[in-house]
């Protein structure tokens, strides 16, 4: 809250220059303060978001997955709040104009909040709810972007830096429908890249590289890995 109060302040003074959009992290003061004032909007600044965290990052095997993991049996992850807890903050904003927006790596948190939000979206509408990664999505769950447009935010550099080690955590079966960018494309016909900067490089060219090339900026692996061939379980990707 304070950062997003520092950059109102600066743009009141006329000091700021780029269009900033604010999502406040969850906490209660956060969302006593949004829910009690609203989306709070001018020409640079739009305070509109909550964002929320499902689960944990899929390289430290914190993701929630439905399935154990591939590479330490009897480990499927965790989320990080009760799905009750998520589904109590849905209600409480499907009659506002403020944005929920929810952090899930791991296909079991992906359908926990796809199934959270379609029981308040109820079908297509244009709240633009997002899912901030959506990294790796069970085949049967993908409608459920379309079904009720969520929006899928990804970062597709999260591919080429994960590709070393994301066959290892998902085997190979699971990886096939992960960092699928093409298919959450689908959805809705539009899908927003972002970097998630400081976690990986601020360029944008990269990000762009990654989701089309499906390379990393040395082009690597020389073959772009698809949906036909994913990633290598192995930690020499491509070998």
């Amino acid at each position: 809250m304070r950062e997003a109060l520092l950059l109102d302040s600066l743009q009141r003074a006329a000091k700021l220059f780029l269009p900033v959009y604010v999502m406040l992290s969850d906490n209660d003061h956060n969302w006593s303060w949004l829910k009690k004032r609203g989306v709070y909007k001018t020409d640079r600044i739009n305070i509109g978001g909550m964002k929320y965290y499902a689960d944990g990052a899929l390289g430290s095997r914190g993701a929630c997955l439905l399935h154990d993991y591939a590479d330490k049996a009897g480990w499927k992850g965790f989320l990080l709040k009760d799905k009750d807890y998520f589904a109590e903050k849905a209600a409480e904003m499907a009659n506002t104009k403020i944005q929920m927006c929810t952090h899930a790596i791991g296909d079991s948190a992906n359908r926990e909040i796809l199934r959270i939000y379609a029981q308040v979206l109820k079908g297509k509408n244009d709240k633009r709810w997002r899912i901030e990664h959506a990294q790796v999505v069970d085949s049967a769950d993908f409608g459920m972007f379309g079904n009720c447009s969520v929006v899928p935010s990804v970062q597709p550099t999260h591919a080429t830096s994960d590709m070393y080690w994301a066959g290892d955590r998902l085997g190979s079966v699971r990886v096939k429908t992960a960092y699928a960018y093409q298919q959450l494309l689908e959805q809705n016909g539009w899908l927003p890249l972002g970097t998630d900067f400081p976690v990986e490089d601020i360029s944008p060219l990269k990000t762009f590289l990654a989701a089309v090339g499906r390379v990393d900026a040395n082009n690597y692996p020389g073959a772009a890995f698809s949906r036909k061939t994913p990633f290598r379980a192995s930690r020499h990707c491509g070998a």
